[in-house]
């Protein structure tokens, strides 16, 4: 089903684009890429910032043509690291001063972090036309919380929030050192259940 909707108000001269790609964004990865596309689309042809929490520093942030900040949030991959907001929001905030009037737009990982007042303060102090603010409905992650490799099976515990009460099964794999897929179990909770067993 194609919804139409109306453009995302990119007001001013140009759009900073902030995304989170730390370890907790790789869930809901394809919808993040998806969400700045359309960003980058409604800014038409403003020039653009792209920045990374989760990427060195010192990584170049713009600003681009539409085109080179599609092909660089193509490039993009969740880390399996946390973000550093406060080092990336700063070098935003520093680009803006050279573009008055831009359009900020987030995307959130949901995740407070240590510094994160002080970022957040540090990136809208400029002159900022407008703020677009996109965060997961819900975070959907369960971690595995130890392993115990068996003689007839390697099984392993997996949690998940207890605010996440609804019935539920996710799919665990196995890989090996070079990323091959040895083996995948489906890991079932029950209602209200935020601790279940898995097995390969």
């Amino acid at each position: 089903v194609l919804n139409p909707r109306e453009a995302t108000p990119v007001q001013g001269g140009a759009l900073a684009l902030v995304v989170d790609n730390g370890w907790s964004s790789a869930p809901d990865w394809a919808v993040r890429v998806a969400t700045a596309e359309r960003l980058i689309a409604d800014a038409g042809d403003k020039p653009i910032l792209v920045a990374f929490t989760a990427e060195k520093p010192n990584a170049e942030i713009g600003p681009f043509d539409a085109a080179e900040a599609r092909r660089r949030l193509a490039a993009a991959s969740p880390r399996p690291v946390p973000t550093d907001r406060p080092a990336v929001f700063s070098r935003v905030a520093d680009a803006l001063q050279a573009l008055p009037g831009a359009t900020v737009a987030v995307l959130s990982d949901g995740l407070a972090a240590a510094g994160d007042d002080d970022a957040f303060a540090a990136l809208l102090s400029g002159d900022a036309a407008g703020l677009v603010w996109v965060e997961p409905g819900s975070l959907a992650t369960i971690g595995i919380s130890d392993s115990r490799n068996l003689a007839e099976a390697f099984s392993f515990t997996a949690l998940r929030p207890e605010t996440d009460a609804a019935p539920r099964q996710a799919v665990a794999a196995a890989f090996d050192d070079k990323g091959r897929r040895l083996a995948e179990t489906t890991v079932s909770f029950a209602p209200g259940e935020a601790v279940a067993e898995g097995a390969f």
